[in-house]
C-alpha cells in the first residue's frame, strides 16, 4: 500500500482556479491500457482487443466493427476467476476473459475510471480535492445491516469525505453528520449519526496528513457555521451559540423541540428566516397539520463561497394514531436564493401497512425521528439534488437522465428517498398549491399500495 499521494490543504488558495477538471479531461481522451481479450455479449464470443479511456471502454473485435461501452451505461462490475462480468443499463451482460497477466490492471483501471466518472453521477462531486491517500477500509452500517471492506482511495473534499473502493461503489460521508473520529493503533475510526462505522487502516505516512487536513476542513466549516448562527441569532450569548453549533451543523436540520430546550426565543427566529426567503405561507399552511414539536429546519451554505447563497429547508411530519386524521406523510421544502422554480416534496414516513398497525404515539414519535434523521442524511449525501428524486423510470431512460441510473441502483441514500417519495407539488400560484397539497395528503391516506406515486389532477 503506497503512502500519502498528495495534499492541497497547506497551499490551497480559494482565489485561484481549480485546474483538476482540465487535467481530468486530458486524461479521459488518452488510452490508458490496451490488452488482448475475449468477450461474450448477446451470444457472441470473439477474440478482440480492449482499450480503456477515461469515460469509456473500446472493444475492437478481430473480425467485426469496434464498439464502445460508456461507463455511465455500466450498472455493475464484478471480477471473479479471472473473468470480468459487466452488467449494462440495457440489462445485457458483457463478459471479458483471457486477459492473462493484464487481468488485474485491466480490472483495476476499469473500476477506477468508472468510479471517477460516477462520482459526479452519484451526486457526490466537489471540484477541489484537499487530500487523497490510499488505505484499506471496513464499513459497517446498522441501518443497511451490511459490511464491506477492501482497498480504497480516500479523499477529503470541502464538505465531506469520500471512500472509493477498488472493487465496489464509492460512498460519501458528510462532515456535518460525523459524530466521532478516533485514532487507534494507526487506524482512523469514523462514526456517524446513523450508526455507520468506517475504519481506515494501512494508511502509512499519510496518517498525520489526514488528521491535519480533516481538522482544518472541519474547523473551516465550524467557523462558517458560527458566522451563520450569529446572523440567525444576533442576540444570543456565547454559551448559547456554542451549544447551537452542535445542533445546526452544516446541512443538519434541527427540531423545534431541541431548540426550545435551549431557549424559547430561538425557533421564532428560525421561522423569520423562512419568511425572509418567501416560504412563510407554505410553512404556516402545513404547520397546523403537523406535529409542531417535530418540525425541523435546516440551513446549508453553498459550496462556492460568495458565488452561491444558502439552502434552507423545513421538514414537517404529519401523523397521529387517529385514523380519522391525515398521517404518515412528511413535507419537505428546500430552496436557495438561486432557485427559480420551487416545489414541495412529500414522502411517506413508513410502509402504509406498518403505519396502520401502530397504536402507541411514543413508538410513532420514535419512528418519525429515525426517518427524519435518515432523510436529512440522505439529502446531504446527494448534495441536495432533487431531480433524481422525482424522475420516473421512463424519464430515467432518456439520454439526458441516463447518468442517474447508476446512482439510483447503487446509492442507498437515493434509493431510500425514492422508495418513500410520494410526489411533489409545484408552485404555480397559492390557490393551486394548496389544492394540490390537500389532494396529495388525501391520496396518501387513502392509497393502500406503497408503490403508487401521486399524479396531479388536470
Amino acid at each position: 500500500m503506497s503512502e500519502k499521494i498528495y495534499s492541497k490543504a497547506e497551499d490551497y488558495d480559494e482565489s485561484q482556479p481549480d485546474y483538476s477538471q482540465n487535467q481530468e479531461k486530458e486524461n479521459s481522451e488518452a488510452c490508458q491500457l490496451e490488452a488482448s481479450l475475449e468477450y461474450s455479449l448477446k451470444n457472441i464470443n470473439e477474440e478482440a482487443s480492449g482499450q480503456l479511456y477515461g469515460e469509456y471502454m473500446l472493444i475492437l473485435p478481430n473480425c467485426k466493427k469496434e464498439f464502445l461501452v460508456k461507463y455511465r451505461e455500466i450498472i455493475k462490475i464484478t471480477g471473479e476467476n479471472y473473468r470480468i462480468y459487466i452488467t449494462l443499463a440495457a440489462g445485457e451482460e458483457l463478459i471479458i476473459s483471457c486477459l492473462g497477466y493484464s487481468y488485474e490492471d485491466f480490472l483495476r483501471i476499469l473500476i477506477k475510471n468508472r468510479n471517477e466518472l460516477i462520482l459526479q453521477d452519484m451526486l457526490m462531486y466537489e471540484s477541489m480535492i484537499f487530500l487523497e491517500m490510499e488505505a484499506e477500509f471496513t464499513q459497517t452500517n446498522d441501518f443497511e445491516k451490511n459490511v464491506s471492506s477492501g482497498e480504497c482511495i480516500v479523499r477529503l473534499y470541502e464538505t465531506g469525505l469520500i471512500v472509493i473502493p477498488n472493487s465496489s461503489n464509492p460512498f460519501r460521508i458528510p462532515y456535518s453528520l460525523i459524530s466521532n473520529v478516533n485514532e487507534n493503533n494507526y487506524r482512523i475510526i469514523i462514526e456517524t449519526d446513523i450508526g455507520e462505522c468506517i475504519t481506515l487502516s494501512k494508511i502509512g505516512l499519510a496518517l498525520e496528513g489526514f488528521k491535519k487536513t480533516y481538522t482544518e476542513l472541519t474547523n473551516k466549516l465550524d467557523k462558517r457555521l458560527q458566522a451563520t448562527i450569529q446572523d440567525l441569532f444576533p442576540n444570543g450569548n456565547s454559551s448559547l451559540l456554542w451549544k447551537l453549533s452542535s445542533l445546526i451543523r452544516d446541512g443538519k436540520s434541527v427540531e423545534k423541540e431541541a431548540l426550545d430546550s435551549l431557549s424559547k426565543d430561538l425557533w421564532p427566529q428560525m421561522e423569520d428566516k423562512l419568511q425572509f426567503l418567501g416560504l412563510n405561507e407554505e410553512y404556516n399552511y402545513l404547520r397546523v397539520m403537523g406535529q409542531e414539536n417535530k418540525i425541523s429546519i435546516g440551513i446549508k451554505k453553498g459550496l462556492m463561497g460568495s458565488l452561491t447563497g444558502e439552502y434552507i429547508w423545513f421538514l414537517i411530519p404529519i401523523y397521529s394514531i387517529s385514523k380519522q386524521l391525515p398521517g404518515n406523510i412528511l413535507a419537505m421544502e428546500a430552496v436557495s436564493s438561486e432557485d427559480k422554480g420551487r416545489a414541495t416534496y412529500f414522502f411517506k414516513i413508513m410502509e402504509r401497512s406498518e403505519y396502520n398497525k401502530l397504536q402507541s404515539i411514543e413508538e410513532l414519535h420514535s419512528k418519525v425521528d429515525r426517518f427524519i434523521l435518515m432523510l436529512n442524511y440522505s439529502m446531504l449525501v446527494i448534495n441536495f439534488r432533487r431531480e433524481p428524486i422525482y424522475l420516473s423510470k421512463e424519464q430515467l431512460l432518456k439520454p439526458q437522465y441516463i447518468k442517474y441510473l447508476y446512482s439510483i441502483e447503487n446509492q442507498p441514500a437515493l434509493k431510500l428517498i425514492r422508495k418513500h417519495f410520494i410526489g411533489r407539488v409545484i408552485h404555480s400560484n397559492s390557490e393551486q398549491w394548496r389544492r394540490d397539497v390537500d389532494d396529495i395528503i388525501q391520496f396518501n391516506s387513502s392509497e393502500a399500495s406503497d408503490t403508487e406515486i401521486w399524479k396531479r389532477k388536470k
